[in-house]
Parts: C-alpha cells; structure tokens; sequence
C-alpha cells in the first residue's frame, strides 16, 4: 500500500524528516534547516553533501511534477468548458 502523499522522506542513512518543515537546504554547509508557521526557531541538522543534493533534486522533481499536473488539469477543465459552450 502506497500513500499519495509522503511527508516523510529519507535524508542520507540516519535522518527522515517531514518535508512540510524543510525551509533551507544548503549544501555548501552540509546544513538542512527545519522551520514551521508556528515555530519561530529553525532546527539545523547535518548530513551530507550527497545526501542534500538528492534531496533537493527529488523536491525539485516533485515540485515540476505537481505544477504540470496542476496546469494540465486546469488546461482540460478550459477546454471541457469551451466544448460545453459550443453545443449550447
């Protein structure tokens, strides 16, 4: 079973975090800093050069792929209406 939204995600061999509470991703420091809306205190951790740099191509990735599917649903909605339009 597989769920559709992973918050956690694996960073080098020993840490996971939520994704939701990354805030910097800094690679020249080895530092991953950690932050939410209601925390006003940044956690850093340390992990790899290796490590950060998967993590943050894998966002990267994330992040095109949910704006595509963002932009192609709103693309089909348009065209669905315009469609709908026409036969009236």
């Amino acid at each position: 079973m597989q769920l559709k939204n992973n918050f956690f995600i694996r960073v080098g061999k020993s840490l996971i975090v939520n994704k939701k509470y990354i805030y910097v991703i800094n690679i020249c420091t080895q530092e991953l800093l950690l932050s939410g809306s209601r925390l006003s205190v940044e956690f850093k951790l340390r992990a790899s050069k290796d490590a950060l740099k998967e993590l943050k191509d894998q966002i990267e990735l994330e992040t095109t792929l949910e704006q595509e599917k963002n932009v192609t649903t709103t693309g089909a909605d348009r065209k669905k209406k315009k469609n709908n339009n026409v036969f009236k």
